[in-house]
């Protein structure tokens, strides 16, 4: 019996059959990280086509995070702004190497194209001290798609579309064409490579507003980007990049409203740049706490820019920077409880150069350096990771840079992050804010361009966060609060508040009497009502502030003076739905308060600063989700919110009243526009 039974038994399993079982799980378009030490939030490849985000400068439509507008009425530049400070304020780097510094700080970002970008990593608040020393408000940091990743097709929910090329193409209503193409292949069992391609123009002058200027300069660009990845054994892995662009635009006044070209007022900017990386690693395949890293980085960048016309002549400058970053990371870990970070690295910048056709200098800095940070975690509710870094400076001497972050979770899905630390730059302020030239403003500061004691800015951030991973009829929802400090004891101010005067200068202060400071807090809730509807609310309050040398009518001295074009307050919404046919809808309204503005002059007489009206910016996008390919059309500024005479004096360039920078608000109005992408 015990025979026939076995004979039975593996006769009937020979005749059971497994059926296919399929899992699937839905991706959120942005998550914050609970596990991660610092208040780090994601944007993934569903956050970035919910607009035609068709460079890094223009990802953040609908990240309440970061706010992204125009520096001037001309030049195109778009800017961004962590806590109500510039962008230059926080570390902005491609795969932990710093991308835009130095001369890239103004455009930078622009030469990126977003299509390239699987996902951005934002760090609110001071950040790692393995990064460097150069984050004061935060971190972007952008992974672009890997050549292996895109060889073998896709590898996991975040990677759209299969196959080894990918192709974006995208136009709107003015013209802006844009052509990206990214194709990868696997030489070997080790070796991969990939292509990234982008090519855009503006042919089409426009002018909506009807002031005889540009609303968007002409211009074209072209860039590329070969990359190499290499998987060796035993834990050994490679990715090396070669990097080129070159980009040129043309604004100013439309020949119509000044058919004489050597009296027609003009707007010139060319960048060129190329750059070599290196970054290779290894891991204990034993010890996964021991590593060791290194990062080569070399580029070689140049910038020119002319404002004005040849009858009133140009206000001109030439730089080209040369750079160089080595970098050599250690981790290890003495316990489950303790690893370690230890590194050394070494910055060094070359600028040479004229400026305003009068100042031909050169511009040497050296940072060697090193660094420690350890990460402690006691218990599953505690993590402390202090930091150090020392470096010397070349011109501002030794660098004492702290930091800490402390990780709390007293229950299940709820998180608390304390950070505090000092960070520094070294300033290039005749380069770096190159939209504040659009304008006969009377530029007053020290004009040596060599490096200057003067020109370093040093602040302390201290924050705090609070992240809950709730539920709600079932479905997850996250909510998030935040508030972060800045304290500038120095700081480099472009002063814009005495009509026609644009003024450059230093203020030092301390912590207790700061330059500057920046107080902010926000709160963000990200909720799917349903299985195809994802909402997110957001409030942002933001208190910014420096000490300026006050009115012309003063005599005070330096006193407190609301940051200019800063909105205290901005709320946002986005809705998103989602058909079971693959229809995405998605719409965003974005909440800006008053701004404060500069003064501004009105024949010959000078007025007081004002403040921007409120308004309300209403951007929408339809996507038609394919196989391997998407098709989307979309509108920016629905409706059709415009800034009455962004350009003073328009009719008259040649006045000394002249100026561009008084950019509060839209200056095209609506705009529409269609692309798509395609997975080969």
């Amino acid at each position: 019996m015990g025979g026939a039974g076995s004979a039975v038994a593996q006769k009937d399993t020979s005749r059971v059959q497994l059926k296919e079982a399929e899992v699937r799980g839905k991706a959120t378009a942005t998550r914050v990280t609970s596990k991660s030490i610092a208040f780090e939030t994601v944007l993934g490849q569903g956050e970035l086509r919910k607009a035609a985000c068709c460079n890094l400068s223009e990802s953040f439509e609908t990240n309440p995070s970061i706010d992204a507008s125009f520096s001037d009425a001309v030049s195109g530049t778009r800017q961004i702004e962590l806590f109500g400070l510039s962008g230059k304020y926080a570390q902005i780097q491609t795969e932990m190497v710093p991308l835009v510094r130095g001369l890239w700080t103004a455009q930078g970002m622009s030469f990126v194209p977003g299509t390239w970008i699987e996902s951005i990593q934002l760090t609110k608040g001071i950040g790692s001290i393995a990064n460097g020393y150069e984050s004061m408000t935060g971190q972007i940091n952008v992974e672009l798609h890997k050549p292996a990743e895109v060889a073998d097709g896709a590898t996991s929910v975040a990677m759209e579309g299969k196959g080894d090329v990918r192709l974006n193409a995208y136009i709107n209503q003015s013209a802006r064409t844009e052509v990206n193409a990214i194709a990868a292949r696997r030489f070997s069992k080790r070796w991969s490579g990939a292509f990234l391609g982008h090519v855009s123009t503006r042919p089409k002058a426009m002018d909506n507003n009807g002031d005889g200027f540009m609303d968007n300069p002409l211009g074209f660009q072209a860039n590329g980007l070969w990359r190499a990845q290499w998987e060796g054994p035993k834990g050994w892995e490679g990715h090396y990049s070669l990097h080129l662009v070159t980009d040129s635009s043309q604004g100013g006044q439309m020949s119509e409203s000044q058919p004489n070209a050597s009296n027609r007022w003009r707007a010139g900017m060319h960048n060129q740049r190329i750059a070599f990386t290196a970054k290779t690693g290894w891991v204990d395949e034993h010890h996964p706490d021991r590593s060791v890293g290194t990062i080569v980085s070399v580029s070689r960048s140049s910038q020119r820019t002319a404002f004005g016309s040849p009858a009133m002549g140009f206000l001109q400058a030439k730089a080209l920077q040369n750079s160089a970053l080595v970098q050599l990371l250690y981790r290890t870990g003495n316990s489950p409880l303790l690893t370690h970070t230890r590194g050394i690295s070494w910055q060094a910048d070359a600028y040479t150069g004229h400026l305003f056709s009068a100042i031909d200098s050169t511009r040497w800095e050296s940072v060697p350096g090193t660094f420690w940070e350890s990460t402690w975690t006691p218990s599953s509710l505690w993590t402390i990771v202090p930091g150090l870094r020392v470096d010397y400076h070349s011109v501002y001497g030794l660098q004492w840079t702290p930091r800490l972050h402390v990780r709390f979770a007293p229950a299940p899905r709820h998180t608390l992050r304390f950070a505090v630390g000092r960070g520094w730059r070294s300033s290039l302020p005749w380069n770096e804010q190159v939209g504040l030239y659009a304008s006969n403003r009377d530029l007053i500061g020290n004009r040596n361009w060599d490096v200057q004691p003067w020109m370093q800015e040093v602040s302390w951030n201290t924050g705090l966060s609070y992240v809950w991973l709730f539920t709600l009829n079932h479905r997850i929802g996250t909510f998030s609060a935040e508030a972060n400090a800045t304290r500038f004891t120095s700081l480099v101010i472009h002063d814009l508040f005495t009509p026609t005067i644009h003024e450059v200068y230093a203020v030092s202060g301390s912590l207790n009497n700061p330059a500057g400071a920046s107080t902010a807090f926000s709160s963000t809730v990200d909720y799917s009502l349903s299985k195809f509807i994802d909402v997110r609310l957001a409030y942002k309050y933001q208190n910014v502030w420096s000490m300026t040398n006050g009115h012309p009518w003063s005599s005070v001295g330096l006193q407190p003076t609301d940051n200019p074009f800063v909105s205290r307050h901005r709320g946002m919404v986005n809705v998103a739905y989602t058909t079971h046919s693959q229809w995405v809808f998605d719409a965003t309204a974005q909440l800006y308060g008053p701004k404060a503005i500069p003064a501004k002059g009105s024949d010959g007489l000078p007025f007081d600063p004002w403040t921007s009206p409120a308004y309300t910016l209403v951007h929408g996008q339809i996507t038609k989700k394919g196989k391997n390919w998407d098709v989307y059309v979309g509108v920016e500024n629905a409706l059709n919110v415009q800034q009455e005479q962004p350009i003073v004096s328009a009719a008259q360039p040649a006045s000394p009243l002249f100026d561009a920078t008084l950019v509060w608000g839209p200056i095209f109005g609506r705009m529409f526009y269609m692309g798509t992408h395609l997975s080969l």
